[in-house]
């Protein structure tokens, strides 16, 4: 027989301490003793009892802090409507429980109060309105759901955090918060739902990270803020719809996602911050909505499978945003930027082309300005050609001066001579002046890599010199390059006949 120990104060009694449960016995908590109604059960009262089911009658409202904490043999555990607050590690450590209902009348559910009760498989939530504290459920392994949070409006830090078996999470449309890491490193996790409805307002910082297993996810429209890191490390994760509710991306929203291949920023997001999309390798296209003006340091850091990058509507690019996009080929980038951040496209080995969209002549704020390491270093590729929407040649200028590579620098040239549509005489002559002084290394490149159309716009250009041309020549046939033939008839129609023309005959 169980004998209570009690505390008395104005709203009824607390039980302060329990002795000789037996270890087979189904505990009834009392509601009344001596005639008087038991409240509340207080402070580690049932702590390590031996009872397998324990029921708690109604009329009790609270339950205390460690009040059945590490209770090992407990399997089964009943809880009245009446109750209206479950304190701090009440039930802690409780690793034989195996289900679970949360009462109507919850309101509370606070920090820890069911953690590591391993061996928990069902939770049932029948509540309205209540609170589930920082890692009130941390490292429930057997949790597997389907789960829903049904009656919840916050779910505070961690609170679900480690429950590396639940595979299925529904929130009902009373969840309003989200709190920092609340599902972090539920590997199973695969799928997450909003209801109809959703009032879902705020996600704290990693809120699903390392989530191995999620593969797709819609955020519902009601959502106002989004906290850092959300899905990062989620290696599986292939889609994610993001609403247009929320106005910045945050820091490494994506970081890490091995499987996100394709992405699109709605309308009413403005800033991508650092990290967004960092280290996503199979990612190979992202759609920007006109409404993203800024991109932050770092954002697409390592996304090494990017091809393409519409910039049209982005006025900022800060430093390093692109750097070791290892495939990205081409980018538009908008008249309304004025400066590229250091570094924001280094390492892009398999960059050959920069649209740069341009409304006229003056396009408003001055030239575009390059950070000198914008595009630095580039792989044997290089940039092939730099080209603009309309009519902005000063930022050419600026940009030719920027460039460091030669093969850079070279082909750029070429194409502003031969496309020169709105350039000055001025600047026509320092890139002749600039070709003519290292013609002879760009020809020895171009006949050596047979790059016939290079060495066509040398030609055109009259930039193929008569005291070195019976060298390229030399070169091309001894290598049995197609650019031989073209050289030949240059050499002939421009400077008359070769003077060993046997030795060079087709």
């Amino acid at each position: 027989m169980a004998f209570y120990q009690y505390s008395t104060n104005e709203d009824g009694l607390t039980i302060t301490r329990v002795s000789g449960i037996s270890p087979d016995e189904t505990l009834l908590v009392p509601d009344r003793i001596d005639g008087k109604a038991v409240r509340s059960i207080g402070y580690a009262a049932f702590y390590c009892c031996s009872a397998k089911e324990i029921v708690v009658p109604e009329g009790i409202l609270r339950i205390e802090g460690h009040a059945f904490a590490k209770c090992g043999r407990l399997r089964k555990l009943t809880l009245p409507g009446s109750l209206e607050y479950i304190g701090p590690l009440a039930f802690n450590g409780c690793m034989e429980l195996l289900s679970l209902t949360i009462p109507e009348g919850v309101r509370r559910i606070d920090s820890e109060a069911f953690s590591w009760c391993r061996g928990l498989t069902e939770l049932f939530f029948d509540c309205r309105d209540a609170d589930i504290g920082p890692r009130a459920f941390y490292f429930c392994l057997g949790l597997k759901g389907p789960l829903l949070l049904k009656g919840v409006q916050h779910i505070e830090n961690a609170a679900f955090a480690a429950c590396m078996n639940l595979r299925e999470v529904s929130f009902a449309s009373e969840v309003r918060a989200l709190g920092n890491f609340a599902f972090q490193d539920c590997y199973a996790l695969e799928q997450i739902r909003f209801e109809a409805g959703s009032g879902l307002e705020e996600l704290g910082d990693d809120v699903f990270s390392d989530c191995r297993s999620l593969r797709t996810v819609e955020l519902p429209g009601s959502l106002r803020s989004v906290g850092i890191g959300t899905f990062r490390d989620c290696g599986r994760l292939t889609a994610a719809v993001l609403p247009g509710s929320i106005r910045t991306l945050p820091s490494r929203t994506f970081s890490n996602c091995a499987s996100l291949m394709r992405s699109e920023v709605p309308e009413g997001i403005g800033r991508l911050d650092p990290f967004a999309f960092h280290k996503c390798p199979k990612l190979t296209a992202v759609r920007l909505a006109p409404s993203v003006k800024e991109l932050a340091d770092h954002a697409f850091t390592e996304c090494s499978a990017l091809r393409h990058l519409d910039l049209s509507g982005v006025r900022t690019i800060e430093p390093h945003a692109f750097s070791y996009c290892d495939t990205l080929e081409t980018i538009e980038i908008s008249p309304e930027v004025r400066g590229l951040g250091t570094g924001s496209f280094v390492h892009c080995g398999a960059m050959n082309g920069v649209w740069l969209h341009t409304a006229g002549a003056d396009p408003g704020g001055g030239p575009l300005s390059l950070q000198e390491s914008v595009f630095v270093p580039f792989e044997p590729a290089g940039l092939r050609w730099i080209k603009a929407k309309g009519n902005f040649p000063d930022s050419y200028d600026d940009i030719f001066i920027k460039l460091r590579r030669f093969s850079c620098k070279c082909r750029m040239a070429l194409w502003r001579l031969t496309h020169d549509k709105g350039l000055s005489e001025e600047s026509r002559s320092g890139y002749t002046a600039y070709l003519r002084r290292v013609s002879h290394r760009i020809m020895r490149a171009a006949v050596e890599e047979d790059d016939i159309q290079l060495i066509g716009r040398m030609g055109e250009l009259g930039l193929i010199l008569e005291q070195h041309c019976d060298d390229y020549i030399g070169a091309a046939g001894t290598a049995g390059a197609r650019c031989t033939g073209y050289l030949i008839n240059y050499r002939r129609s421009r400077f008359g006949h070769l003077q060993r023309e046997r030795r060079y005959a087709l």
